[in-house]
């Protein structure tokens, strides 16, 4: 509980101060190289953060601006509702997400030799 709350926070700041949707990939690979220990609890604590993070700024856009944005790639995705393409894309950042801490790990693993990678 307490790695996805830090992953929110400092995902959520980084993307509020700086901008850019590339905070999901650093982030997590950042943590993903600082972990001493392979354990798949954190790369579902990462995605997990991010999922949750882009659920809420997708909903939030949608529901006070984007709204067009949203019906247009919706229908250019050839969804047959806009809300489909929400969940959509909270689960493309999970994985993205769980991929970079993934890579973070392996990096680690890598150089350090601390332990083989399941």
């Amino acid at each position: 509980m307490i790695a996805l709350l830090i992953g929110i926070i400092c995902i959520a700041l980084l993307q509020g101060l700086v901008g850019g949707w590339w905070w999901i990939i650093v982030i997590p690979f950042v943590f993903g190289v600082l972990q001493r220990e392979f354990a798949w609890r954190w790369i579902l604590a990462k995605g997990a953060a991010v999922a949750l993070l882009w659920l809420v700024v997708i909903l939030f856009q949608y529901l006070t601006s984007a709204e067009r944005i949203v019906d247009r790639v919706g229908t250019l995705m050839g969804l047959s509702s806009p809300w489909l393409l929400i969940p959509l894309a909270s689960l493309l950042a999970f994985l993205v997400s769980g991929l970079a801490t993934y890579s973070g790990m392996a990096l680690r693993r890598l150089f350090f030799h601390d332990r083989q990678i399941a």
